[in-house]
């Protein structure tokens, strides 16, 4: 860098500190006596005794929640359902009816097979005693 150059960079930060410092001064003058005439109104206080007892703690909180274990139910059989004998969401018990299928389909079955059906029934039981499988 050149001379001049490096006075230019010097002298223009000289000037701005200067600034600054006059700015500075400026702001930490006396106060002015203008409002010293005035009194302040006494502000309101609410006082109270503090006393010990219980508090409830509570929160509402916003969630969601899902369940742990979630069951597939399917009939292994076709027919229309008539009765759901349970709430969904509901706990059940092993064994408990859950639903009823409409009988009526599987009674016409057995009165169309008739005859045949007690047939093969007599036979199945003459099989299985006799153990010819």
């Amino acid at each position: 860098m050149t001379e001049s150059k490096t006075w230019r960079a010097a002298g223009g930060a000289g000037w701005s500190l200067a600034a600054l410092l006059i700015l500075l001064n400026a702001g930490c003058g006396k106060p002015d006596n203008q409002g010293a005439d005035r009194t302040l109104a006494p502000v309101a206080v609410a006082v109270e005794t503090a006393e010990r007892r219980e508090v409830p703690v509570t929160a509402e909180l916003a969630a969601r929640i899902a369940a742990v274990a979630t069951v597939e139910i399917r009939a292994n059989v076709e027919g229309r359902l008539t009765e759901m004998s349970f709430k969904e969401g509901n706990l059940v018990r092993k064994g408990q009816v859950l639903f009823r299928i409409d009988p009526r389909l599987y009674e016409s079955r057995v009165q169309s097979a008739g005859p045949w059906s007690k047939r093969r029934r007599r036979i199945w039981k003459w099989r299985k005693s006799n153990s010819i499988w």
